[in-house]
C-alpha cells in the first residue's frame, strides 16, 4: 500500500473525526489522506494535528470558492505542520 485515504464523503457535514485520523497514523508510516467535509482552518488543523499527510478540500471550494477561507486553511495547516 503506497497511502491511505480516509474520507467523509462528498459534502459531508463534518471531516473526519481526528480520533480516527490518530488511531490510523499510529497504525501506519505511509501518508495519510483526509478529505471530506473541511470547511473550516481549524478543523483542517486538528487533522493535520492529527496526523493526515494531505488534506481534500473540494467542499470548501465549491461553496466558497477559492478565497479567504482556503487560504485561512492553508494558513492554519502551514502553522500546524512547523509547530
Amino acid at each position: 500500500m503506497r497511502f491511505v485515504y480516509l474520507e467523509a464523503g462528498s459534502g459531508a457535514p463534518a471531516p473526519v473525526p481526528t480520533p480516527m485520523v490518530r488511531a490510523v497514523r499510529e497504525a501506519l508510516r505511509i501518508p495519510l489522506i483526509v478529505g471530506g467535509g473541511i470547511r473550516s482552518a481549524a478543523e483542517a488543523r486538528a487533522l493535520v494535528e492529527a496526523g493526515a499527510n494531505v488534506l481534500v478540500t473540494g467542499s470548501i471550494t465549491e461553496e466558497e470558492g477559492l478565497g479567504a477561507s482556503f487560504a485561512g486553511i492553508l494558513e492554519e495547516v502551514g502553522r500546524a505542520r512547523r509547530h
